[in-house]
């Protein structure tokens, strides 16, 4: 190594001086009513956003963390972040602004080398309109029944167990939706757009990014109906005679057809993610199915 480039690392120990880090809390919970928007205007951190079925109140709780090279700047600036929430209800961020520091030795000796970030999570009544923007942080939504939308600039959007409209905006990121009640629009420069599980229109438009697509919803039931015309197939398979002969004369073939879909028509219509119990209940119904495949034999 030779002299400048010991020099050149010399300056740049001296430029990064050892950073102090603070962090605070922000937290408000208003009153809201039914029909009630839920507006949040945020950048520099993530917005999770979570729907909580029967509640009338939404929660706001901000996680300020900022470092820079004095604990005494990093105070300062922390203490500058601000927060506004009024009864609409809406929240917005408001951060203080920076001092210019310009020429080259400035930047280099004088700056404060700051660093910030603000990670706000929202419980929200399930049947509340959410409106977000943010910037430069994700977004995550997860079981809302009323409508989302969503502008983000330079950070992902992850949208789940939802209904109503989605309409979804955000570039150099993904944007992913997962099992929404509703159609849904997405737009994303130069990001991947993944949906799958939506009852509704999906339509997606994107740039110098791949676009995924599954129905899973319509996927899940073609297959459960098919096995339930393979039923016929295999009642009639190897007697010569019709599918629906003596079909009255038997109670049990009836019973499970009828169950299989009527079951299946549960599922689709209320179903959710399936917890253990509910597993428990389909590996009976499979029972079901296996015992009635030795009754027609």
């Amino acid at each position: 190594m030779n002299r400048f480039a010991l020099f050149g690392f010399g300056l740049m120990c001296a430029a990064a001086p050892a950073r102090d880090e603070v962090s605070r809390e922000f937290s408000k919970t208003v009153p809201w009513r039914a029909g009630q928007s839920v507006t949040i205007a945020h950048k520099h951190g993530d917005v999770v956003v979570r729907g909580v079925t029967g509640s009338k109140e939404v929660s706001f709780r901000a996680f300020v963390r900022v470092s820079a090279n004095t604990r005494a700047e990093a105070e300062q600036y922390s203490n500058g972040i601000q927060f506004d929430v009024t009864e609409g209800i809406s929240f917005r961020t408001r951060y203080p602004e920076l001092r210019s520091v310009t020429g080259f030795f400035d930047r280099l000796f004088k700056s404060q080398h700051l660093g910030y970030s603000v990670r706000l999570e929202v419980l929200a009544p399930e049947g509340a309109v959410l409106d977000v923007e943010n910037a430069f942080g994700r977004v995550e939504v997860d079981s809302l029944r009323a409508g989302v939308t969503v502008r983000n600039d330079n950070g992902g959007i992850d949208v789940r167990k939802t209904a109503g409209l989605l309409r979804l905006t955000t570039k150099f990121s993904e944007a992913r939706v997962s099992r929404n009640d509703g159609d849904v629009a997405v737009t994303n420069d130069n990001g991947a757009v993944s949906v799958a599980d939506v009852k509704g229109s999906v339509t997606t438009r994107t740039r110098f990014g791949e676009t995924e697509i599954e129905r899973l919803t319509i996927f899940f039931s073609t297959f459960v109906m098919l096995q339930v015309w393979n039923l016929f197939n295999a009642k009639a398979f190897g007697t010569g005679r019709s599918a629906f002969f003596g079909l009255g004369k038997n109670p049990f073939f009836v019973g499970i057809m009828a169950l299989i879909v009527v079951g299946q028509i549960a599922i689709v219509t209320f179903g959710g993610e399936l917890q253990w119990l509910e597993l428990l209940l389909l590996a009976a119904l499979g029972a079901v199915g296996l015992g009635g495949s030795c009754i027609l034999a």
